[in-house]
């Protein structure tokens, strides 16, 4: 429209000249008219200015209180995921928003230097994946939509508030990858603070109309009826109103159908249906898997076989020194957190001036955490783990090597045969999803040919994370928590080298704070007679 402004002021002034307006009075005459349209053109094109500027003000504004905030203390202030997300979210989307209003001014290159460095900015995927990290610490830690966009999560620091369309994009996330329940909430937010906002920068009906779709792919079609009456009220021309109700008809219809023939089917249950591991003859189901994992990242009770009260009762501490003359004057402070499996927590076994060095040589070298496909073989991305990693090698520094040997003198197992340390850096919601470490039977994992199975996994812990980020096993009912200076410790393979499923263990969301570990992964070759084989095929 500014283009449209400024090329009729210029075609009227080209046309008057090359006409030559001072040979004819009425030519002359006719320059008042063209000067009208001038004046009224330049007035559309200020005012449009102006707009726009007024726009570019209040997005600067926004940046300027996020950064002043963060200014003073950038750990604290990031330690709360909304901070971390609004952080994204400014120099994702809302960047674009800037740079559309940019582009339309000839002081675009008063900007040079800041769009040369557009591309350390976050992109979309990075947005994404922020918003999808929020709605997966509301899911684990109880956390509702309000809570988060007030940004005053009970012991973190605060947040500035989350505007309507903060709450709006994060909902219309949700609903593009089917998170419905998690649409529905953000998207109910967004309506609530559109209300108590003057200057509105989404349209209510479009809110409702999302709200409306996504009560109906919940089920909840009684809701979804009256958003969709709601809208009609607001919009009378609303033309997919009818459409959408006879859609929705029919998916209920058809997922009523399958619920029936589903539970024809359950009159005679196969008793394996849906589980995913069988442990010591019990079959675990996904949900039940799920449910311990979730209750074990917040601290609560699993009712699991394994950590009885009589068993938890006999849980100790103590002091070893494992027949070496080093640890004699500074015995290694040890923690058991399970019996069987066996699963301890070393204290104390790697300084500040340690971890600092570690994390100062693996920063540069951090990229996104892969895992291996157990069928192909292949490396790949995915959602089950979010985080960034990097190998480290004895030779790139002297303090890799020395902390390697020390993880061989505090285990007493043999390194020669290990993985080099795996430092890991989680991001925003940081977490991976329940897994094994060693390679089951059919497994494509070249490497272990040449070291066998992963015997063993040590994890240094190398930050306190204010909340969240445990290290738990929801088989074994079992929660470490990341303590800055310790280590985990547990034996994957039983002393028969068979796999044990037991040790099935997850990384917890990272809900306040910067959780940096080293996992080091021990093998089977060279430590035969370090962890001799038992001939007890149960044990």
């Amino acid at each position: 429209l500014l283009s449209v402004c400024v090329g009729l002021i210029f075609l009227c002034l080209y046309n008057n000249i090359s006409c030559e307006v001072f040979t004819s009075m009425a030519d002359v005459e006719s320059l008042l008219s063209t000067e009208k349209i001038l004046v009224e053109s330049l007035d559309k094109y200020i005012k449009l200015e102006e707009k726009r500027l007024n726009k570019l003000k209040k997005l600067n504004q926004m940046y300027a209180n996020l950064h002043n905030a963060a200014k003073n203390d950038s750990v604290t202030f990031l330690s709360n995921p909304v901070n971390a997300f609004l952080l994204v979210k400014q120099l994702s989307s809302d960047w674009n928003t800037t740079m559309k209003l940019i582009d339309n001014s000839k002081s675009r290159e008063a900007l040079t230097y800041l769009l040369l460095r557009k591309s350390l900015f976050p992109n979309r995927e990075d947005f994404e994946g922020a918003a999808e990290a929020l709605m997966r610490l509301q899911q684990f830690y109880l956390l509702d939509a309000t809570t988060l966009a007030n940004g005053d999560i009970k012991g973190l620091y605060k947040s500035p508030e989350m505007t309507a369309a903060d709450c709006y994009e994060v909902g219309k996330h949700a609903y593009t990858i089917h998170w419905s329940n998690f649409s529905l909430m953000w998207m109910n937010e967004a309506l609530n603070r559109l209300d108590e906002e003057e200057i509105h920068e989404i349209d209510k009906l479009v809110v409702l109309e999302y709200m409306a779709y996504s009560a109906y792919e919940v089920g909840n079609f009684s809701y979804g009826l009256s958003l969709t009456q709601e809208i009609t009220k607001l919009d009378p021309n609303y033309t997919r109103l009818y459409d959408n109700l006879a859609y929705y008809q029919a998916k209920f219809a058809e997922r009523q159908y399958l619920e029936n023939l589903k539970e024809i089917g359950s009159q005679n249950p196969d008793p394996k249906s849906n589980y995913v591991i069988d442990i010591e003859g019990r079959p675990w189901t996904e949900r039940e898997m799920l449910k311990a994992y979730e209750n074990l990242c917040r601290g609560e009770t699993v009712q699991a076989n394994l950590q009885t009260q009589e068993v938890k009762s006999k849980l100790h501490c103590y002091y070893e020194t494992n027949k070496n003359s080093y640890f004699l004057l500074g015995p290694i402070k040890v923690e058991v957190l399970s019996f069987d499996p066996r699963i301890v927590v070393f204290h104390e076994v790697i300084t500040e001036r340690e971890i600092n060095l570690t994390k100062a040589i693996a920063t540069p070298l951090l990229a996104r955490a892969v895992v291996q496909d157990t069928i192909t073989g292949q490396i790949e991305v995915t959602n089950d783990r979010i985080s960034k990693s990097c190998t480290l090698e004895d030779y790139e520094h002297k303090v890799i090597a020395r902390i390697n040997r020390r993880i061989q003198d505090v285990s007493g197992i043999s390194i020669r045969t290990a993985e080099p340390i795996h430092i890991i850096n989680y991001g925003i919601g940081g977490h991976y999803d329940p897994h094994f470490d060693f390679a089951q039977v059919g497994d494509r994992i070249e490497m272990f040919r040449l070291s066998g199975n992963r015997m063993a996994t040590w994890i240094f812990y190398m930050s306190d994370v204010a909340a969240g980020g445990s290290t738990v096993f929801p088989i074994a009912g079992v929660q470490v928590k990341p303590v800055k200076g310790s280590a985990g410790f547990w034996y994957n393979l039983k002393a028969n080298g068979e796999g044990d499923k037991r040790t099935l263990h997850a990384a917890c969301p990272v809900l306040s704070g910067s959780k940096w570990v080293g996992n080091k992964w021990l093998h089977e070759f060279e430590n035969e007679f370090r962890r001799p084989c038992s001939l007890d095929s149960t044990k």
